[in-house]
């Protein structure tokens, strides 16, 4: 129940996660939505051929800082970090680099320093990439959405809980959560390690508290049965 309740505030998830209820909570729509917030931040969408039309005239594809002029004579400042339009693998590193490990989301970085050859503020931590490969990572990162919730998803239906959503349930193949079962069979641990999963351990007093009554209030509502059963008059 611990795994399962745990797993429940391991984002996606719309609104606030609630403790209570049944199943292991979360919202598909709102993994997506945030895999494109964090895309918009870490990539821009250029044409394959003005891409290529800047590798030819600086000669490199990255730290690219320079003023060009257009075909008519004006002049405007190039300031791009990575550019990149043959390569879904290397876009899919550039995004995995941007994540945090605690959450899984982008580094949202904003200015990243006063560049005196151009004489502006420069953002730092970007990708110019062809729409062909934006389709490409985002659909592939759709897929493994629900990932992180998967891992103590696994651990809970190890110990004899439902099953998750198709979403949650379809990378049990892919997560790695081993558990160890005491010679006192009532103490179990577990690991986990995807990341994304630090929301839940930072509420896992939380979440152990909620247990701790949930379980309080099942005992009692036991003891009051099996005393009706037995004629005894309960308050």
């Amino acid at each position: 129940m611990l795994a399962q309740t745990l797993c429940k505030v391991v984002p996606p998830f719309k609104g606030s996660p609630r403790l209570s209820g049944k199943g292991y909570g979360g919202n598909l729509a709102s993994g997506k939505s945030a895999i494109l917030s964090d895309m918009k931040t870490m990539f821009r969408i250029r044409e394959i051929g003005y891409l290529q039309f800047l590798a030819d005239v600086t000669g490199k594809k990255r730290n690219i800082r320079q003023t060009l002029r257009t075909k008519t004579g004006r002049s405007y400042v190039v300031d791009v970090d990575y550019i990149n339009w043959s390569s879904i693998d290397e876009a899919m590193d550039f995004h995995e680099k941007q994540q945090r490990p605690s959450s899984g989301r982008a580094k949202h970085s904003g200015k990243g320093g006063k560049d005196p050859r151009i004489g502006r503020w420069t953002a730092r931590d970007r990708m110019w990439i062809t729409d062909k490969i934006w389709n490409k990572v985002r659909l592939t990162l759709w897929r493994r959405v629900g990932i992180a919730k998967s891992s103590l998803a696994k651990v809970a239906v190890k110990l004899g809980r439902p099953k998750p959503p198709k979403w949650i349930f379809k990378h049990f193949a892919y997560v790695y959560a081993p558990i160890t079962i005491t010679k006192n069979p009532t103490t179990v641990s577990f690991k986990v390690y995807e990341k994304g999963l630090e929301p839940a351990f930072r509420r896992l007093n939380e979440v152990e508290r909620f247990r701790m009554v949930a379980m309080v209030k099942r005992l009692e509502k036991l003891v009051e049965v099996d005393a009706k059963k037995s004629g005894l008059k309960t308050k």
